[in-house]
């Protein structure tokens, strides 16, 4: 019965460098630990936070770039942090390095037990795509699959789960839980996200959690919530919603917290298994739709 909190990291107060990001995550995690969370969810580049207490030049240089090369310091603390606490740790997204020093919107969930998963963002917003005239970031090219605490889990990064390609190929993949870290700077932003995020739930009868971060970090405003949806039946929620909070711009702390109940896992899968109301399961779900134009 895995136990999921969600933090809407509050991008514009500054965390006092990385070494004090660290330090109050690990508070946050060993507060969590005594509440029974198995993960701990952040936003979508959570780590901007660290932009505010670093030295300018570096930052006004090549902002991503020293994000990567914090980010890649940074990880074994924080796979320590989760060892000490026991509570596995989705760490929003971190700008990562791949062959030919291409950059990589990048998740990483760390596990207690030292796991590293990751999952490289597949589709990119304008604004990721260029930077100053030159290419910021480079498109994943992969869906990682990979089981967590028992479950079939899977990784999309904000525009992802607004994709068709993407529902299909988790829908293909069976997927029990899905991870939405998110950053959105306005509510059409924050709508598109965790509605498809809830139509992703009740579509492959499954779990997803999505959170975005909120404040304002230089000229960009962040605003998002966090919520855990599943699919509308009778065994649950009937809207879907097993926790939420609402969309905010800002925050007087270093933002929201949202602690998940206990997610059933028997009731998700018989449920899956053909005790659904209406879902017609996955072997009905990936049968050819013949499209016919019929023109006017």
């Amino acid at each position: 019965m895995p136990k999921i909190a969600l933090w809407s990291t509050n991008l514009g107060r500054p965390a006092g460098g990385v070494e004090g990001w660290c330090t109050r995550l690990e508070t946050k995690m060993v507060g969590l630990a005594t509440c029974g969370v198995d993960l701990l969810m952040l936003p979508e580049v959570a780590c901007a936070q660290w932009l505010a207490d670093a030295p300018h030049k570096l930052v006004a240089a090549d902002p991503l770039g020293y994000l990567a090369r914090e980010g890649k310091t940074v990880l074994p603390r924080l796979l320590e942090i989760s060892n000490n606490t026991g509570v596995d740790l989705l760490a929003g997204t971190v700008p990562a390095e791949g062959e030919g020093g291409k950059l990589y919107n990048r998740a990483f969930l760390l596990t207690a037990q030292g796991d590293c998963r990751y999952q490289d963002k597949l589709f990119l917003t304008p604004v990721e795509q260029q930077l100053d005239g030159g290419q910021a970031f480079t498109p994943g090219q992969q869906l990682h699959v990979f089981r967590w605490r028992g479950l079939k889990t899977a990784i999309a990064i904000c525009l992802d789960v607004e994709v068709p390609a993407v529902a299909s190929a988790l829908q293909q993949a069976k997927v029990e839980l899905l991870l939405v870290p998110s950053r959105n700077d306005g509510l059409t932003g924050y709508n598109r996200v965790f509605a498809c995020a809830r139509a992703r739930a009740i579509e492959l009868q499954a779990y997803v959690a999505a959170v975005g971060a909120v404040g304002t970090l230089g000229d960009v405003r962040n605003v998002s919530g966090a919520a855990i949806y599943g699919p509308c039946e009778a065994w649950g929620p009937s809207d879907g919603i097993w926790a939420a909070h609402p969309p905010q711009a800002d925050a007087d702390d270093f933002g929201p917290m949202l602690i998940g109940p206990e997610l059933s896992l028997e009731e998700l899968r018989k449920s899956r298994a053909g005790g659904a109301e209406v879902w017609p399961g996955y072997a009905q779900m990936s049968r050819n739709i013949v499209v016919s134009d019929v023109g006017n």
